[in-house]
């Protein structure tokens, strides 16, 4: 069920970007993308890694007036400081617009941005909720409820009021407060209201160490755009943010899976305590296979999505989204609480600085010598290299038995086949070759999953019941979690 908004989400995504490049310049998503650096830094900054801390602490405060109290003490101190913060980028916007943009021209999309970002994750402690009670139901409705919301807006700015990219800005963020006004009705009843300064403390004194996570990690994953629009042209951000918007279509399905597997994870950390790592190994190795699945399949089709739905303006961006699937593959491991669990949340803190300067000293050459598809190259390397570290100290401070070998199996099998289809690109074949490699890709991928018992007859009989009962509005069957589903 939590793939549905993913997949209802996409379609949607594919629909818009289909219409809105052939309407909007390579230019306007540039600067879209400039003005998300400072909506994320910002937005950030504002949550002081809150996020986490609240996904870790509603299993900690189970009855239901503590956990009222966490809930609406977070929701009522990130709203707080982010209504702070509009007013600052409201006041400042057109200086902001001069320093990423060269122009203080573009202040009224800076301040639009970030109020859409602030509102999205402000939102997104009430999904927190639902996703934590796995009351994937209601997390399916609104989800999809916003998406169909704001692809509509969008489509009324852009294409009937002309208002330019600014348009996919507002439909966003119109969407956002819906849900956020039908959901506050909805928790008032249902979980009772009260503000809470202890719970609100502990919960900060947790995250505070967080709050240079949030910072740097924007730097991490944000410092790429303005770098290019630095040392090369706005018009290559927008290359790049067309990228990235493709494949943060894996990221996105990557977040609805650990939807189902982050409370599952976090019972048998509290329930098993050190012993329950070895549960967790088997437990997420078919995770596992079906994000990277994804990440394969964006990878070896990015020449024929690209094709399909942007003009020869964006074609450019085809060996970016191959480079950045792979990048946003080993995320995956990235995805693991090990850290909050064991309130090591000052070494998360270290690991993303770090992450930052490897991240930073690997962009600026490779954006200089190579633009827009240096900084995909940069990002996956720094990922790789950072990634690598904290995952040993994770596994230091909470010892999750991973199955290795599926797992190389697994992630080997997609860095393989994007290098060799990045090679084949680099050498002009035709596509009549590239083709065969590209289905020869995808099929090895299913036959791991085969072999590794993941894809079988009892998991594809499940999944098929699942969709039945969906789409007849029946019981759903019991399902027993197991290694395999």
């Amino acid at each position: 069920m939590y793939l549905l908004p993913v997949i209802v989400a996409n379609l949607l995504s594919v629909l818009a970007l289909g219409v809105f490049t052939r309407i909007l310049v390579v230019e306007d998503f540039g600067r879209l993308a400039l003005a998300q650096v400072y909506a994320t830094a910002a937005v950030g900054i504002s949550n002081m890694g809150l996020v986490s801390v609240y996904n870790r602490n509603f299993f900690q405060y189970k009855d239901r007036e503590t956990s009222g109290a966490l809930f609406y003490s977070t929701i009522f101190y990130v709203t707080t400081v982010s209504g702070i913060l509009g007013g600052v980028t409201y006041s400042s916007a057109g200086w902001f617009s001069k320093w990423l943009m060269g122009s203080p021209d573009y202040g009224r999309l800076i301040f639009w941005v970030y109020c859409m970002t602030a509102v999205q994750h402000i939102k997104g402690y009430f999904l927190a909720y639902l996703r934590n009670s796995e009351n994937a139901k209601d997390f399916v409705t609104y989800s999809i409820g916003e998406s169909v919301i704001s692809l509509t807006l969008s489509m009324l700015f852009i294409l009937i009021f002309r208002v330019g990219v600014v348009g996919m800005v507002w439909g966003p963020l119109i969407a956002g407060l819906i849900i956020i006004v039908r959901l506050m009705f909805r928790f008032l009843s249902m979980l009772p209201f009260s503000l809470d300064r202890q719970v609100l403390s502990e919960s900060l004194t947790l995250a505070y160490p967080l709050t240079p996570v949030a910072l740097f990690g924007v730097i991490r994953t944000q410092f790429d755009k303005y770098m290019i629009g630095l040392l090369a042209t706005v018009g290559g951000v927008g290359i790049y943010s067309i990228a990235q918007r493709i494949t943060y279509a894996i990221f996105v399905y990557m977040t609805a899976v650990q939807n189902v597997f982050m409370p599952q994870v976090y019972k048998r950390m509290f329930d098993g305590g050190d012993t329950g790592g070895a549960a967790i190994g088997k437990y997420l190795t078919p995770f596992a296979w079906a994000c990277v699945g994804v990440a394969l399949v964006i990878a070896t089709l990015s020449e024929e999505i690209l094709f399909l739905l942007t003009p020869g303006d964006f074609h450019d961006a085809i060996s970016i989204t191959m480079i950045l699937s792979m990048y946003y593959a080993i995320l995956f491991f990235g995805k693991q609480p090990q850290l909050i669990y064991a309130k090591k949340t000052h070494i998360s803190s270290a690991l993303v600085l770090f992450g930052v300067i490897v991240n930073v000293g690997l962009n600026i050459p490779f954006i200089y010598k190579w633009g827009a598809e240096g900084a995909a190259w940069a990002t996956l390397l720094s990922g790789i290299i950072s990634g690598t570290i904290g995952f040993l100290i994770s596994q230091y401070y909470y010892r999750i038995e991973w199955e290795y070998g599926k797992l190389l199996l697994i992630f080997c099998t997609i860095i393989g086949s994007s290098l060799l289809l990045l090679l084949q690109m680099h050498f002009h074949w035709p596509y009549l070759y590239r083709l065969p490699a590209k289905i020869a890709a995808i099929g090895f991928y299913g036959y791991v999953g085969i072999r590794l018992n993941i894809l079988n007859r009892e998991n594809l009989k499940i999944v098929s019941d699942l969709l039945s009962s969906l789409l007849t509005k029946r019981r759903k069957p019991t399902i027993q979690m197991s290694r395999t589903n």
